[in-house]
Formats: C-alpha cells, structure tokens, sequence
C-alpha cells in the first residue's frame, strides 16, 4: 500500500506544495507558472530595473513563457534539506543519479578523476551536464573535463536553476542533459550567518560548517558590495566495522550462468590468497610468526575465487565515506560607472580536499621469491628448494600488515571576472572577461614496486645480517633499501613497511580564459507582441598540463632487482599519465522569441522560440547546434511547451592530448590460445564532438479553482550519437573480428605483416558508442492556510523506462533502465525506472517544521544472460527515507537555531553483495544511505 500510495503522489496525481512558506520571505518573486521558473533580479544595472531571467535562455524574462523545463530551488530550501552543502541538496532531486560525492565512496583509487563532489545529470555521466556559475562557464577541475561543485562560492548563493534540457545553443559544449547554474544574490544587503555541527547516530562521520556573508551600498548606493567565507569539515567514516553488514563479508558466488547462477553467501573468504602469504602450487600458506602449513581453503562455492571460511584472505580496512574539507571566498563590486552603465569585478577562491582509505596492498599471484630467501628458515628453505627445484616461487598475498592505502587529493580554484554590462533604450548588452584556473593534487600512499621488489629479495651479508640482495650486487642504486619480511602475517618491520610506501602524485592544472558579449532587445513588433532577440559571441582558450611521477608510459627502471613480473608499473594502484593540450573555441550564436498568436481565437498566446550557435574549435573545426521551442498557453490555467535542440559535447583535452602507456595483457583468441599483447592507451586527437538530440514536451497546469496549486509534467527524449569511449583492448579486437575486419574499431589493431596474432592493440578513445534515454519528470506543489499558519507541499518524481547503450556498432544495445548492469559515464551503477522525493512544510510565525521523504524505485542488480544472479539479493527493493528539520526564528530571524535529522528511521541500505569479500561495503553507495540517522544541530540568522 506503501509503494503505490507514494508514485501515485510523487507522480503528480496529487498536488504539491509551492516553496516553503518560510522559504518565500528569501526566494524572489514567483512566475506566472511558479514552480518550473521562479524569477530572479537580472544583472543588476545602473539604472536600478530589474529584470527576471530564465535560466536556459538569453531573450525570454518571464518564466511562464519558457519552453525549457527548469527545475528552481532556493539555496535556502536546499540546505535545509541538506545541510551539508547544496550539491548534497541537488543530488536527492530524481533527475541526478550516480553523482559523485564523499558519500558515494565505494571501492575507488587515487587514480579515479573524480574525487569531489561531481553532478550526474540524467545519470550519463557529470562531463555531460554544463556547470555555470552565474551564468558562466567554470574551468574543469578534473582531467576528465567535469567540475567539482565543492569548489563553487555558496554563501551568496541566491537559488539553483537546473534546466533538464538541452541547452548547447544558449549556452554552448557540454550542456547535453542539461545546465545546472548557480545564480547569485547580487544586490544583497546586510549580513548573514551560519555555524552548525552533525554527527551520526553511531558516533562518527562528525562535520562542522560555518560561514559568513555581508552586502553593503557603497557611494550613495552607486556601487554594491559583497563578500562571503565558508568551511566546511567532514570527518567522513574510515570504518565500516559498527554498520549492518560489516563482518559478515559478503559476496556473490556461482558462475553468473544459467547453470550455476550467482547467490549472495556471507562468511567468504579468497580462495587464492591469504593475509600471511599462500603458495597456490603447494598447497601451502604463511602463519603469524612465519610457521608453513597446509592452507584450508574453505567449503567450494561453485566460484573458484572464493569460498565458505578456511584461512583465505578477504579485502580489509576500507573506509565506508571520504573526508571532506572546504574553504570558500568570494567577494563583488559592481558601480554605476555612467548613465546606463555598469560596471563590475567579481573574485573567488576555493579550495576541497578529499581523503579516502581503500584497504591494504595486495599482490595476487604476483610475488616471485626464492626459496634460499634470508627470512625462510633453513628447513623451510629446504622444502621449498625441493619443492620447486630451485626456481622461483609464487606467492600471493593481502598485505594489511604494510598499512592503508590513502588517497588525499586536493583542488585548488581561482576565477576573476571583470565586465560591464548596461541598456540603452529598450536593449541591454554586456561585455565580459573571465579567467579560471584550477589545480588538482592528488597522492596515493600506497606500494612503490621498485623498493617492494628490491625489499622482498633478502639474502644475508658477509657478517650474517639480512639485508636486500641489491644493496650487495648494486650498492647505491637503492640507498636505504630495508628487507621485507612477507612470510607471514605481522612479519615486515615498521622499517620495511615504511620504506616500501610512498606516494604516487599526480597534478592536473586546468585554465580558462573567456572572453564574451551579448546584445537583446525586442527590434520590433508582430501582430501579437513584441519580438525579443539576442546575439552575441564568446571566445574561449582552455588548456591542460598533467604530470606524474608514476606515469605509466615511462617504463619504470628496475635495474639489479630480480623476480619482477612482466609489466609491473611504478606504483600498485595510482599510475596515472600525463597530457598537455590546449585548444581555441569561437562562437556566435543567436536566440530569437516570436509572439505568434495573443488574445486570439487561439487561446491567450502562442510563442516561438528558437536558438543556433556556431562553434569553431581549433582541433576539430565547426559544429552548429540549435533548439526550437513552442509555447502555447490556450487558458490562463494552462501552459504546454515543447522543444527539440541538437547538442554536443567536446572532446576534453585529456581524451584529445593524454600522453601514451603501455601495459601488456594476455590476448584471448579463440581457438588459438592467450598472447602478451601490449595495450596501448593514449589520447586521440581525431576525436569529434559528441552530438545529441533531444526532445522535450510538457505543460504547467495552474488551476484557478485550486488557488496556491501548480503541476508539471514533461517528457523527454535523448539519443546521443558518436558518444565518446574507451574499450578495453579484448573488447576492440573482439569487435573487430565479429565484424569479419571492417569496422573501424579494426585501425586500432597493429599486426605485423602475415601475422594472425597482434602486436599491439591501441586503446584510444573513439566516437563509436551510442546511447539514448527517454522518460517523464514531474512537479507538483499546493500552498494553503492551515490555522494561523501555512501548509506548503512540493514534490518531484522522474520516470525513465529507457536508458538504452550500445558501446560500439558491432556490439547489441543493452537496456540499462531497471538495472545496475554498469554505469555511463560514472562511478556508480544503478538506474531505477522510478524515483522521488515529497516535502512537507508547515510554518507559523517563528515555527518552521520540513519533513521531506525520499524514495529510490526498485531495480534488478543484473538482467544479463552472463551474470544470472538467481537469489532475492538480485532484486532491489524500493526504498524511502525520511528526514525531518525544526527551525525557530527568534528577533525577526537573527537568531534561527535549527535540528535536522536526515535518514530519521534509521534505513539501511538493502544488501548489494561485492564481486569479492569485503571489496567494498556491501550496498550500492551511488544510490542507497549507508551512514544511517544523522543529526545537525545550529543556528543561522540575518541582521
């Protein structure tokens, strides 16, 4: 009863709430449509008019007469909600799914571009979704070309509009599923404040937030300034040891096929490796204190990897969330420099650091030792010289014992704008420099292979002392090389361990430079009205430089060590390439709004709207992309809209300029045998843009006989065509060979002449995927008087049946819509066909009390024929959370401490079993709460 109660609510059959009435004293005044675009001042100008602009185009002012959907949320309305941090706030709306954030932590490395706070809108992937800041673009903060909103001013923050549409000839490359703009509060007068702590019910994952922002008229108010600071401090939870699944270690066995399907089994353990050392050849394993024993693997699973108990290993010590830091500044100026004329500079600074924990070293199969190595006792020596005749041994091995691994990466953010923007008669123009830049440090403590190599092979000096044999037959080369002790769990030295760790470092150095103009106006006048146009032009420069001291197409120099394994890079788990790139973007675009029809046999009005943009880039030469848009309001109830655009998203400078690794792999041909094949990976300068072409179409409904009332309804329509990606290099030569040698995929095989079997296999990424998404969002509010207070109820709920990809043009298209097959474009897998979340606001003089109610559909882990998972655990169930906030104004809002409870009922997470035990936590942290109840307590006011 529950679950269709809820989608009938959240879809819109019954009405919802206008913003909180609380939240109505900070929000601007509403639209004749109220809920899809809420006004806001434009620029402010030096004439003092005001004007209300729509987020998604450059010529329509009032929002009622959009025809792109918007979604608007106050900056008030999101931190109540979560008071985190807005992009925490924007996640829980259903049009973002699979975001990134310090929550959706998972089972990911330093080497993962997005480490921060990254929107995924429609869930293809954050690269896709334009990120502004005040109507402006924002230079990348990751090689990946996407942009960590932690990095963004908040303070001043007036509302987020997200436009859920695309929108690249309004607003150019990137805004395929959409724009998300942080709109500022310019003209702010006064100051305001916030300090909060939260802390979760299990003790942990403690936060701290505290800013301040403050407006002033300078000169007689011919000039305004504004300022804001704010830190944010989240401990995050660096062990899941005290959460509902934790110890239980958790995983999928069987074979994925019909045959031996998967089943989720608790108690599982590595059947090919062990904490202390296990030798897979003999049967035998390493016990605390060095002791050689016959290993117990455990009860058979029907998975060769694992089984039930024995003396495997498992993964260990991975934390649950990241850590979180932040410091913001911002400061505006903005003065009447001339009748008419504005003129204004604008500077902020942010900076974010996110620590993750990832578990220990492990070297699976990996470790080649010799059998007269210095720490084996003589009879161990012996047996295992018999054994093996001498030659090297195989050892595979979890080594919690060498410590976590770390990733800390921080980002760094500057940007400056200067401009000036005015109006004469009835047109405005504006005219705009930007420069951005961002750096992005990020190290990984973790195992250097060249000291872990040098360490393990131990043999004893002329004096009896065990010492690395290099120190002996290369002395110099490793200065300070301390021995290894793997045989056994607790055996390496504090020496050892700390000589064998370092850090992999990588920087990522992203700048912008913008220089833009526009001019609109309304020319002249149709039968109906009159007619708005804008035009104007930009001009951007973006460049990367990327280095690294563990890039992987330098060939790591293990000169004098013995037993390496083939392809054995720098570092165990962060080697990450360097790239430098820059490239020049021209555009000019063009938007016009057309009165057709106003107070006619028709209806009230009709209006078309229409925008193209041309865009010149440097390394791939012109594209044009465009949008047309119908609105038609035939009753003062109703408004019906509609859209069809063409989009693009360039090729960042990574995929055109990263530099070449090589890693070899074993080729599997069949019929043939498995090959050493070297995977070439690098970046494509051949790339093209990305090209989307979406639909859209709705309509408002706001019933007079309902006063307070307003529902939404629009359906979308997205197919995305040469859509970038990567394969792996099996992949490539796979296609290549289902397409008899034709597709295209075939130029990245290098085979010498005659030769079947290839050489290499370039991994380079190519327009060859596909993708398309189509579905229905709505929006739904209802505002009344309740006693001597206000009842204020809004929701929002998205449906999406389809979320089709097809990875190449020999490959079949895969469904996703349902499933966590595999993520697009992100960290996270999961794409349920419903999702929603209901608010309750009831305000009375002072008293404000918001309960709001989250709902994640139901989805199938797998629908793949190769990976049948045939118990419950394959099924998702729907899941609803609840969270409550209780805030008291007190002396007209000076003073207004609050409580917020997110996740009141304490709802965990339903069971999502990892591929290996303990790998990460079992839950799928992209979707579900895995930090249970959580409590912010604070205050906040404005004088």
């Amino acid at each position: 009863m529950r679950v269709q109660y809820s989608s009938m609510l959240l879809a819109g059959v019954s009405l919802m709430a206008l913003p909180h009435a609380a939240l109505a004293q900070e929000a601007t005044p509403t639209t004749a449509t109220g809920i899809e675009a809420q006004a806001s001042p434009a620029n402010d100008g030096a004439d003092g008019q005001k004007d209300i602009v729509v987020t998604g185009s450059r010529v329509v002012r009032d929002g009622s007469k959009s025809p792109s959907p918007v979604t608007v949320l106050s900056a008030g309305e999101l931190t109540r909600t979560a008071p985190s941090n807005i992009a925490d706030g924007l996640n829980q709306l259903p049009q973002f799914s699979n975001s990134v954030s310090q929550t959706s932590y998972g089972q990911t490395n330093a080497n993962t571009p997005s480490n921060g706070n990254y929107l995924n809108l429609r869930g293809i992937g954050p690269a896709r979704a334009l990120i502004l800041f005040d109507g402006r673009r924002l230079p990348p903060t990751s090689f990946d070309g996407s942009v960590d909103v932690n990095t963004l001013p908040q303070m001043l923050v007036q509302r987020v509009d997200v436009v859920t549409a695309g929108a690249s000839a309004t607003y150019g490359s990137d805004a395929v599923s959409g724009v998300v703009n942080y709109v500022l509060d310019k003209t702010f007068t006064g100051v305001k404040y916030t300090l909060q702590k939260g802390v979760s019910t299990r003790g942990d994952a403690p936060s701290l937030r505290a800013g301040v922002a403050v407006g002033t008229g300078l000169l007689g108010d011919r000039a305004h300034l504004i300022a804001s600071f704010e830190h944010y401090d989240s401990a995050g939870i660096f062990s899941r040891y005290d959460r509902r699944y934790a110890g239980n270690l958790y995983s999928l066995v069987g074979a994925g096929t019909a045959a031996n399907p998967y089943v989720t089994a608790a108690n599982t353990r590595l059947s090919f490796s062990s904490f202390g050392g296990l030798l897979p050849a003999l049967g035998l394993a390493f016990q605390p204190g060095g002791a050689l024993t016959a290993f117990n693997g455990g009860t058979a699973t029907g998975n060769p990897s694992i089984n039930i108990g024995g003396d495997g290993a498992y993964f260990d010590q991975l934390g649950l969330t990241g850590s979180l830091k932040t410091n913001q500044a911002f400061a505006r100026l903005s003065m009447d420099v001339a009748p008419g004329v504005n003129a204004f500079v604008q500077g902020s600074y942010a900076d974010s650091r996110n620590i993750g924990y990832y578990g220990s070293d492990f070297h699976f199969g990996s470790i080649l030792f010799s059998p007269t190595n210095a720490f084996l006792s003589a009879q161990q020596q012996a047996q295992l010289t018999a054994a093996s005749g001498g030659a090297p041994i195989t050892m595979s091995r979890y080594s919690r014992d060498l410590g976590q691994r770390v990733s800390d990466a921080f980002n760094r953010s500057y940007n400056v704008t200067a401009g000036v923007d005015g109006r004469f008669g009835d047109y405005r123009w504006n005219l705009a420099y930007s420069h951005g830049r961002t750096q992005l440090d990020v190290k990984g403590l973790e195992v250097n292979n060249q000291k872990f190599y040098a360490a393990l092979d131990a043999v004893r000096d002329g004096s009896g002392n065990i010492v690395c044999r290099v120190s002996l037959t290369n002395p110099g080369l490793y200065p300070g090389c301390v021995p290894l002790n793997l045989f056994g769990e607790g055996s390496p030295s504090a020496a050892a361990v700390a000589y064998v760790n370092d850090y992999s470092r990588y920087r990522v150095v992203n700048e912008l430079d913008v220089v833009s103009g526009s001019i609109s106006g309304s020319p002249f006048s149709s039968w109906a009205g009159p007619v708005s146009v804008a035009v104007g032009g930009e001009y951007r420069r973006q460049s990367l430089v990327e280095t690294s001291n563990s890039d992987p197409g330098v060939a790591t120099d293990f000169t004098g060590i013995r037993f390496v394994p083939s392809g054995t890079l720098g570092h165990s788990f962060t080697n990450v390439g360097s790239a430098k790139g820059r490239y020049d973007v021209k555009e000019v675009f063009g938007e016009v709004d057309i009165p057709l029809a106003k107070d006619s046999a028709l209806g009230r009005s009709l209006n078309l709207n229409g925008a193209v943009r041309y865009t010149d880039y440097s390394t791939s030469g012109g594209v044009t992309t465009w949008k047309a848009g119908l609105v038609y309001q035939p009753v003062d109830d109703l408004v019906i809209r509609a859209t069809r655009s063409r989009d693009i998203r360039a090729p960042t400078l990574y995929d055109l300029f990263a530099s070449r690794s090589i890693n070899v792999f074993g080729l599997s041909i069949p019929g043939v045998g498995n090959f050493p094949t070297q995977a070439i990976s690098g970046g494509n300068a051949a790339l093209k843009p990305e090209k989307g072409l979406t639909t859209s179409a709705g309509f408002v409904y706001s019933p007079s006989w309902l006063p307070g009332a307003r529902l939404a309804i629009d359906y979308f329509d997205l197919k995305l065509r040469d859509a970038i990606t990567v394969q792996d290099a099996q992949q490539a030569y796979d296609d290549c060979q289902a397409s008899g040698g034709n597709a295209p995929v075939c130029n990245l095989i290098v085979r010498t002449s005659g030769s079947t079997v290839p050489t290499a296999i370039l991994v380079s990424p190519l327009n060859s995927a596909s993708l398309r998404t189509r579905g229905f969002d709505f929006e739904s509010s209802y505002t009344f008087g309740v006693g001597q207070g206000q009842l204020a109820l809004r929701a929002f709920a998205s449906y999406v049946p389809v979320l089709r990809l097809q990875t190449s043009a020999t490959q079949p298209a895969e469904e996703l819509a349902g499933t966590a097959n595999t993520s697009v474009g992100g960290n996270g897998a999961g794409y349920p066909k419903w999702r929603g979340n209901l608010s309750v606001n009831y305000a009375n003089g002072g008293f404000n009390l918001n309960v709001q109610e989250r709902w994640i559909g139901r989805y199938d882990r797998s629908t793949r024929a190769s990976y049948v998972i045939a118990d419950a655990s394959n099924r998702m169930p729907n899941v609803f959370y609840t969270d409550l906030n209780i805030s008291y104004d007190v002396a007209g809002g000076r003073f207004s401490p609050f409580v917020n409870v997110r996740n009141l009922f304490d709802r965990q997470a339903p069971l999502y079993a990892s591929a290996l035990p303990g790998l990460s936590y079992p839950a799928n942290q992209s979707l579900h709460d895995v930090v249970g109840r959580y409590v912010t307590f604070g205050i906040r006011g404005k004088f």
